[in-house]
């Protein structure tokens, strides 16, 4: 995908989180919608897109909305390298395997945050971060499920596809 496109993707999802997200909680708990786009652009596309504007949106969100300017654009950029690897060992075209991407990505985003926010004296216990996880990551799930339906499975280059390059006898 090219940047200008995901970066729109971006622009978007951080102005509906930041805006209209906050009245949509469950529980008490509102969903990332850039660390969404985050486990799923290096997921499904490949290149550094994710990475990149997860970054540049990471640290947007935490000169808005945190004390501390940086926690959200290291997280975002580990996950986006995580995904990245992961793409590798799992197969791209099942939901099961988005909700394993959603579950991996949520739990090390949340962690890292709090590991960082604690290295500079947050004083949340680790226990509060991992009672709201469960939920976070049914609600990412639902997100990704519904972006990957509606954009993101076009976008996935197939072998019987026509413009494909490769080797049309191989299955790789």
């Amino acid at each position: 995908m090219k940047y200008r496109y995901a970066l729109l993707f971006f622009f978007i999802g951080y102005l509906i989180q930041s805006t209209v997200m906050v009245h949509f909680s469950v529980f008490g708990v509102s969903p990332n919608l850039v660390l969404c786009l985050v486990i799923l652009f290096p997921f499904l596309y490949g290149g550094n897109q994710g990475m990149a504007l997860g970054i540049l949106f990471g640290l947007l969100q935490d000169l808005n909305f945190s004390l501390i300017i940086g926690p959200s654009a290291i997280g975002y950029l580990i996950v986006a390298l995580i995904m990245g690897y992961i793409k590798r060992l799992l197969y791209r075209e099942s939901i099961l395997t988005i909700f394993f991407a959603a579950a991996i990505g949520t739990t090390l985003y949340y962690t890292l945050y709090w590991i960082i926010i604690t290295i500079f004296g947050g004083t949340y216990h680790y226990l509060y971060i991992i009672k709201e996880i469960p939920i976070l990551v049914f609600y990412h799930f639902l997100i990704m499920v519904v972006y990957y339906l509606l954009i993101g499975k076009k976008a996935i280059r197939f072998n019987q596809d026509r413009y494909y390059k490769g080797n049309p006898y191989s299955y790789e």
